[in-house]
């Protein structure tokens, strides 16, 4: 079994030779493989978007909120955007009073969306430095990466 790399076979060393935008191309997908910039991408994008649920709840408790005992801006806001959002649009258009701002729920959710978010951003360093070829003696320690 060869040893040689994809990249360096006779065929296609010949064609990266004769366009370089197909070089840069082959280049780059092998740097993707390499650098696992797709299980990266995923985990980053996983992360964001669980942060999201937390920020909802975060939003609906502090709406509930400041939504208490004032009839004219809970008006406002069913007119608005906010009206038409799913799941809240129709609670808020039903009856807007059953919109109570809840101190547990806030709490969970800041939380909840606070892990959420350095695991993204954990992550996120991870692939910067898997892309930049940083060696592993030179990343932060878990210690480090928890402070920033």
């Amino acid at each position: 079994m060869s040893s040689t790399r994809w990249t360096d076979h006779e065929r296609l060393v010949g064609i990266r030779q004769q366009w370089p935008t197909v070089n840069t191309l082959i280049l780059a997908a092998d740097r993707f493989r390499i650098h696992r910039t797709s299980r990266h991408s995923a985990l980053v994008a996983h992360y964001t978007f669980m942060s999201l649920f937390p920020l909802t709840l975060v939003f609906t408790a502090v709406l509930g909120f400041v939504l208490d005992g004032n009839p004219d801006l809970q008006q406002r806001i069913i007119d608005s955007a906010l009206g038409h959002m799913p799941i809240i649009g129709p609670q808020l258009k039903t009856d807007p009073t059953h919109l109570n701002g809840s101190v547990p729920v806030l709490v969970v959710g800041l939380l909840t969306a606070l892990w959420a978010g350095l695991r993204a951003f954990n992550v996120l360093q991870t692939a910067l430095d898997d892309i930049a070829d940083v060696p592993l003696s030179k990343r932060p320690t878990l210690i480090t990466t928890r402070k920033r």
